[in-house]
């Protein structure tokens, strides 16, 4: 399954310094992917995919090796709203991931 967002992981000091959560950094969320379907917006920090704890990259990638082009799942996402996170569920349906 393809998502469609270039992501970062968050470092301890990041973490401390702008007092974001442990998570995914979505850095860009490619046009008309199934990222930008759900709503996943650039700056979001994902947390969570179908229940299971995302705390890096890499976490993403083994539990994204699950997961098929049209299977669905559920995202958590945190937010920055006036300087707050807030938790926001999301449904994503996966794409196939682009050729080029």
């Amino acid at each position: 399954g393809y998502m469609g967002i270039t992501m970062q992981d968050i470092t301890d000091q990041i973490m401390q310094m702008y007092n974001m959560p442990a998570g995914v950094f979505v850095y860009e969320v490619a046009d008309g992917s199934a990222a930008e379907t759900a709503g996943i917006k650039r700056g979001d920090i994902i947390v969570k995919f179908d229940g299971q704890k995302i705390s890096s990259a890499s976490d993403m990638k083994n539990v994204m090796q699950y997961y098929k082009a049209g299977d669905t799942a559920t995202i958590t996402v945190k937010r920055a709203t006036n300087g707050e996170y807030e938790s926001i569920d999301l449904e994503i349906t996966l794409g196939e991931k682009p050729q080029n």
